[in-house]
């Protein structure tokens, strides 16, 4: 029998029974772990989460909730305050906000999808006020949607994209949402 260490896995032909059987194992409820089982579970696929904390959150959590959006001419809670975003300018700076290592097609492949990962997100019932709110914000502390918050607007963002807000937060007051 082999030994057991946090550092090594365990053999699976080890394993004399086990306590769970599923055909999805998500590691992290944060908001990719949340989707990822709703979209196996949706599939038809018997899904279990599995989290070290004790509830949801993950990177998601310490961002607050807030997801960047944008392309395609917008969101619609761009579009509402006046702001038009395209494909190009979110790719631009999602590549620059990514420092050096950035992965390009990953950032292209993301600012192609962005309007679809939103609409989606609303289709679950993530709830969005769809307001913008004036200002540099790092996160509003009341339940409005779309807010600056990165370097969208100062230089060198600005000469390689377009600037435009695009941090999206689901309506809830405070930090967010997180815990919900």
């Amino acid at each position: 029998m082999p030994e057991i260490s946090l550092h090594k896995p365990y053999p699976a032909d080890s394993v004399s029974d086990w306590d769970f059987e599923t055909d999805i194992a998500i590691i992290g409820f944060g908001a990719a772990g949340a989707c990822a089982a709703i979209e196996a579970a949706e599939a038809g696929a018997k899904v279990i989460l599995f989290e070290r904390n004790s509830g949801s959150g993950g990177a998601s959590g310490l961002s607050g909730g807030e997801i960047y959006l944008g392309g395609s001419g917008g969101t619609d809670a761009q579009k509402a305050a006046g702001f038009e975003d395209s494909t190009e300018n979110l790719a631009a700076y999602l590549k620059m906000a990514g420092g050096p290592c950035a992965d390009d097609a990953k950032c292209d492949l993301y600012a192609d999808e962005s309007l679809n990962h939103y609409d989606w997100l609303k289709a679950q019932g993530v709830p969005y006020r769809g307001n913008y709110l004036p200002g540099k914000h790092i996160e509003p502390m009341d339940d409005s949607t779309l807010i600056w918050s990165g370097s969208e607007a100062a230089a060198p963002f600005c000469d390689k994209a377009k600037p435009a807000p695009r941090g999206h937060v689901i309506q809830h007051m405070g930090w967010a949402g997180v815990g919900l």
